[in-house]
């Protein structure tokens, strides 16, 4: 009887190991961030800290999606020298280096996407290193709650706001190095 035990175990548990096909691996190598500057156009911030990240991306929730269906890739932008360190990425004018995807966002351009953040919509920041299973941590907001920044705050995961100076020294704490 003991046999038939130990030769029924694996039965047992393969289904419940094949369940889980959609286990994480991703390395999580900093954190985004949002803000605005003086205009109150909106800047995102990426603080890559144990790796690079070479594209930024804005998607939507995933409200009324099936779950097979990828979040909806608003705005990206890519650069071909991967960037370590803190990037600050005005979506209206990114810095030099940094082209947008034609392809993402409603119009094609970053100056146009800036227009649409609309109040009561949802939007996550994404930092990428297309090299490796790697990204930062996500920021993610709706339009309204750009309105309560100003250029010396930012809005960080699980909607904290932080100082930019809080955020230029603790986003790489636990990650090994900053």
């Amino acid at each position: 009887m003991t046999r038939l035990r130990l030769l029924a175990v694996p039965f047992l548990i393969a289904p419940l190991v094949a369940g889980c096909g959609n286990a994480i691996t991703t390395d999580i190598v900093g954190m985004a961030a949002v803000s605005v500057d003086a205009d109150g156009t909106p800047v995102l911030l990426v603080r890559a800290c144990t790796d690079q990240v070479d594209t930024i991306d804005v998607v939507g929730s995933r409200a009324g999606l099936e779950q097979d269906q990828p979040n909806p890739r608003l705005a990206s932008w890519t650069t071909r020298r991967p960037r370590a360190g803190t990037v600050a990425l005005p979506v209206d004018l990114p810095p030099s280096g940094w082209s947008s995807d034609p392809t993402a966002g409603p119009v094609g351009s970053p100056a146009a996407f800036a227009l649409t953040f609309a109040p009561d919509r949802q939007y996550i920041v994404l930092g990428l290193s297309s090299g490796a299973d790697a990204e930062v941590t996500q920021v993610d907001f709706r339009g309204r709650d750009l309105r309560a920044l100003d250029p010396a705050h930012v809005l960080v995961r699980h909607a904290r706001t932080w100082t930019r100076e809080r955020f230029a020294r603790h986003a790489c704490d636990g990650l090994g190095r900053g």
